[in-house]
Formats: C-alpha cells, structure tokens, sequence
C-alpha cells in the first residue's frame, strides 16, 4: 500500500511540474525545412519548371478577362488600316450586304443628335450579340454604347453646321447564334438564327464636321436596305439597290442637352437626302434694326434656299444681276417658285439641269419681291400678305450654277 501511495504522489507531482519540451510538429517543420535545405537532382529540378510553367500559360478567368477586352476596344493601337468604305447612319436603316469588306474596316458616321436616350432603338434594344461581336444588323448607336465608346450626354455641339461621330467596325464572318449581355444603360439581345455578318467595333473619332452634302448624299445611299428588313445569310444575295420612296418624312428624334441655338439636326428630305431641320435661328444670319421681320441670310447671294413642307418644296432666289450690299433689303430681286415634282430634284438633277432650276421644273409664284414682303415664323412663313406655307420642316441652301441645259 505504501508503494501505490508513492506511486501515485509522485504521478501527481510529476503532471504537476512544467513541460518544457517542444511540440512535436515543430520538430516535423525543422524536418521539412532541412529537407527543402537538401540538394535536389537535375530530373525534378525540370520537371518542376515544366509544372511552373504550365501553370502560367493558363487564361485568366472572371470579370478581368472582359475589362481588358474592353481598354482594348477603348485604346486601339496608334496604326489602324483606313476605312474600305463609309456609310450615314439613319435611325430603322441596316446595313446592306457587306461580303466584299470581310475583314476590312469600315466606317458608320452618326450625327450626334441621335446619341441621346430619346433614340427609339436605344427604347427597343435594337442590338444581337455581346463582347465586342455584334449582328450587322444592329443599331450602330447601339453597339457604340454597349461597346463602351459612346456615352449618353457627352456630346455637345459646337457649331451650326453637321457635327457626329466616326465608329469604326471590322467586319468579320456570321456566327450561328449569338448570346445578350447586360452592359448598362442597354441589354443586349440573343440571336438564335444565323446572320450573314459580324461587326467588332474598334474606335470613335469626333467630327466637326460630317461631311460635304455630296459626301452625305452618297453615303446615305448605301444604306440600300429598307427598314426592318433583316440580311441573313440565306437572303444576302437579295440586296435592294434603293429604298422604297417615302410619302413622308420620318418623325424628328427629340435631343437630350442640346442647346436650341445649335441645332444642327439632319432630317431627310422628300428625296431621300440629308437637309437641315427648319429653325428660324438657324438660317437667318442677319438683321437691321427692324429687329426679327427683316431677319435674312447674305447665302441668298450666292445660294438658292429650298424649302420643304411634308408634301410640298419651294425655291427662293434672287436675281444676281440686281444685288448690292446697301440695298440688300430694299431690292426687289426676291423669285418664289414651288417645285413641280418635288420627289425627282435631287442634287443630281440640280447639278444636271443647274441652280436656279429652269421654268419648265417650276410654277413661278411670286417674283419682284423685297425681303421684308417675308414673314418668317416658326414652322410657316407668309410671303408678301397672301400666301402662307404651313408645317416647314427643313431646308436646304444650293449654290448657284449655270445651267448646262435650256
């Protein structure tokens, strides 16, 4: 009994006392340390650079992948191949059939009153695709701002002449479908379908100036076909070379900041052409004391003014024979005539026949008239106290040519 009782004293005093010996995984860790301490051969040495390696030629995954896409769409490389070729962007017209420019950069040119929230297909998401590939088919101010190179309110103009944007788009081939994406302030649309074409916008340059009206003009033309009229590759080869005529002109898109005495807007005309939107402020460049009823435009010494109602177009011209500076407004030298077949007088039949169009073109309305016999308001005008021209919707200043055919 005296052994268990010394035993069991002793058992206590010794659990009792502190321990001072190490853990035994610090032992391990010393153990591994010394290991990685130890030479290693030549085969592992190669076969863990052959791991290390691999590893590093693996893609990057999540949301990096995509921003690096789009600095790279935002930033494009100083030297760019020039545009093959040049289109006008018109809101509800697409693209015609591109298979000739396959891997070629071409060129959209968008006034930027279209850029503004107000635009109906930024309203109807009219754009199919995502990261940077997008249906040729799609709105081109669509794919600007879901592409990261157009913002909404950005764009202010500076001038009274056209102003817009450049996009530049490589054309590549169609894909079988296409997946949405969600890019504030649009939500992309999925395409289930093939399209004949793909577009991958690479920059946006600003513009002063759109264009000359030649430019325009041909560039608008392009844009061969009608609206919602969708180029898929089983139909590519059915092309339209023009547009259908229109009756009327398209409803004016509204614009978002844009101060009203810089409007610089582009509608199109009764033939199919880009004009200025009738503004009172905007073609009228000078005036007398008289304040806003002798309002003019010196252009009318040098240009002829055509205006256009929804059905109806009007020239006024001066005689060049009878003008001088001091008696601009007192002159009896002001012509109006209205158009006979407004559809038909383009700028090529203008260039072809001459400025002011020949008699057998036009009724002469008024002739002998001095420039306050005008009466200009907002949308109408009331010459000479007997006739007025309701619902003016633009206008359109032509040089003066000679005429090539009598």
């Amino acid at each position: 009994m005296s052994n268990l009782s010394r035993s069991s004293q002793s058992s206590r005093s010794s659990s009792q006392k502190p321990n001072t010996k190490r853990p035994q995984r610090d032992k391990r860790k010393k153990n591994n340390s010394d290991e990685y301490d130890s030479p290693i051969e030549d085969e592992d040495v190669s076969q863990y650079e052959g791991i290390r390696s691999k590893n590093k030629q693996q893609p990057l995954l999540g949301p990096g992948r995509f921003n690096r896409r789009e600095n790279k769409l935002k930033k494009p490389n100083s030297v760019s191949a020039p545009a093959a070729t040049s289109f006008l962007y018109k809101p509800g017209a697409e693209l015609p059939n591109l298979s000739n420019f396959i891997n070629q950069t071409i060129e959209i040119r968008i006034a930027c009153e279209y850029i503004n929230k107000y635009n109906q297909a930024l309203i109807l998401r009219q754009i199919w695709g995502s990261n940077g590939v997008y249906a040729s088919h799609s709105d081109a101010v669509c794919i600007g701002i879901h592409a990261g190179l157009l913002a909404l309110g950005d764009l202010k103009l500076t001038g009274t002449f056209y102003q817009g944007v450049s996009l530049s788009c490589k054309v590549i081939k169609g894909k079988k479908s296409l997946n949405g994406q969600l890019k504030v302030p649009i939500l992309s649309r999925s395409l289930k379908t093939p399209c004949a074409h793909c577009l991958k916008p690479e920059k946006v340059n600003w513009l002063p100036q759109l264009g000359s009206p030649e430019q325009l003009i041909s560039w608008a033309r392009k844009m061969s076909l009608p609206p919602n009229r969708r180029l898929t590759k089983r139909t590519h080869l059915n092309v339209f070379l023009h547009e259908p005529p229109q009756t009327s002109l398209p409803e004016n898109l509204l614009v978002n900041n844009l101060p009203p005495l810089n409007e610089g807007w582009i509608v199109w005309d009764m033939c199919n052409e880009p004009s200025q939107k009738y503004n009172l402020l905007t073609f009228l460049d000078r005036q007398t004391a008289q304040g806003i009823p002798s309002r003019t435009s010196y252009k009318l010494k040098t240009n002829c003014l055509y205006i256009e109602t929804s059905i109806k177009k009007f020239e006024i011209s001066m005689d060049p024979n009878k003008i001088a500076d001091e008696v601009f407004l007192d002159s009896q030298v002001f012509m109006v005539s209205e158009i006979i077949v407004p559809q038909q007088s383009d700028i090529e039949m203008l260039q072809k026949y001459g400025v002011p169009l020949p008699k057998e073109f036009k009724k002469l309305t008024f002739e002998k008239l001095k420039w306050t016999n005008f009466e200009w308001g907002n949308d109408n005008v009331v010459i000479d106290g007997q006739m007025t021209i309701q619902g003016l919707k633009s206008f359109k200043f032509v040089p003066i040519t000679k005429h090539q055919h009598l």
